[in-house]
């Protein structure tokens, strides 16, 4: 499903983001962000929540859940309810501080298709280990796995298979010398 909210994404044109959840205490596999602008205040958000709440209950189904937040987790983790937050002197030094370091508007530069490529394959990979059903949507036409041989119904040449540790070569093997490939030989 993540591919899919992905390509919403895109289509609303709001600043956002999508991907794997992997702390522990944040429930779901998966999660998607919008981001409104701070100048709208709450009423701003509020709006911009119905937005996004309708294109994801027409795209995704009325169960998928949406919820409007002042901030991310970690914040309010550390910094308690935040609807009791005050914006102090020091916080505002901070913010001019860090608004000197960083650029504020990179939600219109589109992601390198390498790093979309790896993150897309990262998010398989989590999938199949958490036992994602939507990953078969992605791993049927863009497997990466090689399907394992079974013999159930099959004859072996037992020959093929590599040598047991009693028909291994007795080459002499020099103290400082060390043998090519994983398997030492024994000497003799």
């Amino acid at each position: 499903m993540a591919m899919e909210v992905v390509q919403l994404q895109k289509e609303m044109g709001i600043p956002s983001k999508c991907g794997l959840e992997q702390r522990p205490y944040s429930p779901g596999m998966w999660h998607a962000f919008w981001y409104g602008d701070l100048n709208e205040g709450l009423e701003g958000a509020q709006e911009l929540y119905k937005k996004v709440e309708r294109k994801v209950k027409e795209k995704f189904g009325i169960q998928t859940k949406v919820t409007l937040k002042r901030a991310c987790t970690e914040m309010e983790v550390r910094g308690g309810p935040s609807e009791k937050w005050v914006y102090t002197e020091a916080d505002g030094m901070l913010e001019i501080l860090l608004d000197a370091f960083f650029t504020k508007d990179v939600h219109g530069t589109p992601q390198l298709a390498m790093c979309q490529a790896r993150a897309y394959r990262l998010w398989i990979e989590e999938a199949f280990s958490r036992k994602d059903p939507t990953v078969w949507k992605y791993a049927e036409k863009n497997s990466f796995v090689q399907p394992s041989t079974t013999y159930e119904d099959k004859k072996l040449d037992v020959a093929k298979f590599p040598p047991q540790p009693s028909e291994w070569s007795h080459k002499e093997v020099e103290a400082n010398e060390q043998p090519s490939g994983i398997l030492r030989l024994p000497k003799n």
